[in-house]
């Protein structure tokens, strides 16, 4: 038995008069009139469902249109503040099926934290720490012989960044356990 959809006007002012989010992850228009610059009723324009985009991370979203203005939000956050209780006012929301960004469906969504956003992409193998990530210029080895060598003193993050072939910044984050934090 398919339940049925339920709709909720986005939470985007001015936009909320013009444009609604279902439960299901889908976005329309409103039937509205049109009017004339003078103010007369120009035309009844019927609403439509909208069309989506995806933004360079991979996610659903629509554009939203209004008195010349335009805003482009995640469809996944539309629903999630239509229908998602966030009682701790957590920021980011979460795909719990993290391989399919194209469910919006309040049941595949969650509100989290940034921390645990990305410790759920780490679960899933999203994204990856240390020698996984393709990015990596150090090893886990070198991590702990760079802590090591600035722990016991008399070398600065310059001349060991020149031993490892990287910046200095990098090495202070090294030190500071900033990065490679799970070594």
């Amino acid at each position: 038995m398919q339940s049925t959809e339920i709709w909720s006007p986005v939470h985007i002012n001015p936009f909320s008069e013009f444009y609604e989010v279902s439960d299901k992850g889908r976005v329309r228009s409103i039937d509205r009139v049109v009017y004339r610059k003078c103010g007369k009723p120009f035309r009844k324009q019927p609403g439509v469902m909208l069309k989506f985009g995806v933004n360079t991370y991979g996610y659903d979203q629509v554009q939203l249109n209004h008195s010349g203005k335009s805003v482009y939000p995640l469809v996944s956050r539309l629903v999630a503040f239509a229908f998602i209780e966030n009682p701790h006012c957590k920021p980011e929301v979460n795909h719990k099926d993290p391989r399919n960004k194209h469910n919006n469906s309040v049941d595949n969504l969650e509100w989290v934290t940034r921390i645990e956003n990305l410790e759920h992409s780490y679960a899933a193998g999203l994204k990856r720490i240390g020698v996984m990530n393709g990015n990596a210029k150090l090893t886990k080895d070198k991590v702990v012989t760079i802590r090591r060598e600035y722990a016991a003193g008399g070398v600065s993050y310059k001349s060991i960044a020149k031993r490892y072939g990287v910046d200095k910044s990098l090495i202070g984050l090294v030190v500071r356990h900033k990065i490679w934090k799970h070594v």
